[in-house]
């Protein structure tokens, strides 16, 4: 599948212009709209394209903050169409419903085995407008909510493509059918000799019930760097693990259709629901060196918590000589579908770096507007008018806050 689709993005020169969509007229650095020889779109956008810039004004509303509600390890948080504010908590394996004023109201969804409750909770999005699904990936089901409690579930059963251990959910299409891929664990060793390579997401469609239905296709994983063992008892065997640096593919679900995005580039792919490309959307990015100053201020955010000095030098040292990627992926290591089914994609944050880039794209390849981010903000949500994001401050607590988007 994946081969295919660079096949025919390799075809771009050769394919004839159309002219562009009302949503694309008069946008300035519009590079190209194309289709290819497959009749495949291809909009390309230039490093100067400069649709609307967003700002972000503070608002009161900051959830996780008292000790009823205090946050652990938040994996998602959304605005219902009420107002309400739902946060998913896999450390406390809890839903947390909050008032449209950050008011904690109630536990929706809780730890445990029965209906409504989690093992291990992964992953929530929306279902329709004003419900939310979640996913545990120990129960291998996901269940329906709204904002006042639990509705229904179903069991995700056993699918030929998938690694059943480790499956995690990327949304439910429209019609409700969820999309899953598999897990992404990496095994201790491995003969040699030292290299990079890629692993592979096979995503399937399953039907509501969770019957598996169709495999959409096979994309490239994380970048895995083999190295050789050089010291301790495994001295002389390889070990596994992901690439400092390294790409990976994101997915997304914007109505009846998958959204992809592999960082290698600054580009999302937008299929049907049956798996077959409609549309690649793609602007060019300068790719940036990895500098020593870079490893540098990567070691020094994963030693920063460390009291013992001579422990804290040692880990530093093995941080900043760690094998990487030349260049850095051209874009954040995963995308966002908004509130209204819009697709955000995020500059790639380097070590050291205070703010990021968001830049927001229609279903329809149109390039909607950017707003810049503090670093340590992740966005969770948004819409038309606000954005929900997970603060991190230097102790590692997280708080949810609250956000106007407004015209800069």
């Amino acid at each position: 599948m994946l081969s295919r689709f660079r096949r025919r993005g390799s075809c771009v020169l050769l394919a004839v212009a159309v002219p562009l969509p009302a949503s694309v007229q008069g946008q300035r650095g519009a590079v190209a709209d194309t289709r290819d020889s497959a009749g495949i779109r291809i909009m390309e956008y230039s490093a100067q394209a400069s649709p609307p810039a967003f700002s972000l004004r503070p608002t009161s509303v900051e959830l996780g903050t008292t000790p009823d509600a205090e946050l652990v390890r938040v994996v998602a948080a959304l605005r219902m169409p009420n107002g309400k504010l739902v946060v998913a908590d896999a450390g406390r394996r809890q839903l947390l419903r909050f008032s449209s004023n950050g008011t904690f109201e109630r536990v929706i969804g809780r730890e445990g085995s029965g209906p409504g409750e989690f093992v291990r909770l992964l992953w929530m999005g929306r279902h329709g407008l004003d419900s939310i699904a979640t996913h545990d990936g120990s129960q291998f089901r996901y269940s329906i909510f709204t904002d006042s409690g639990f509705v229904r579930q179903a069991v995700l059963q056993k699918a030929e493509h998938l690694f059943q251990i480790e499956t995690f959910m990327i949304g439910l299409l429209a019609d409700g059918s969820p999309v899953v891929t598999t897990g992404s664990s990496i095994s201790l060793g491995d003969r040699g000799p030292a290299r990079t390579e890629r692993q592979v997401f096979p995503v399937v469609r399953y039907h509501p019930d969770g019957r598996p239905d169709r495999l959409l296709g096979r994309y490239t994983g994380f970048e895995i760097q083999v190295s050789p063992i050089r010291e301790g008892p495994r001295t002389g065997g390889f070990s596994r693990g992901l690439r400092l640096f390294g790409t990976t593919s994101s997915f997304g679900i914007s109505g009846a259709q998958l959204i992809v995005a592999d960082n290698s580039q600054f580009q999302f792919d937008v299929t049907d629901a049956t798996g077959q490309l409609i549309r690649r959307v793609r602007r060019a990015v300068p790719r940036q060196s990895v500098l020593p100053s870079h490893l540098s201020a990567h070691a020094d955010e994963l030693v920063s918590g460390i009291q013992d000095a001579g422990q804290r030098a040692r880990r530093r040292e093995r941080y900043a000589s760690q094998p990487h990627a030349p260049v850095f992926p051209a874009m954040d290591p995963r995308l966002m579908v908004d509130a209204d089914e819009r697709i955000w994609l995020g500059s790639f944050k380097r070590p050291g770096d205070r703010e990021q880039t968001w830049w927001i794209f229609g279903v329809d390849g149109a390039m909607l507007g950017r707003v810049t981010v503090p670093a340590s903000l992740t966005i969770m949500d948004a819409g038309s008018d606000y954005l929900l994001g997970v603060w991190r401050d230097a102790d590692g607590m997280q708080t949810v806050r609250l956000y106007q988007l407004a015209p800069s």
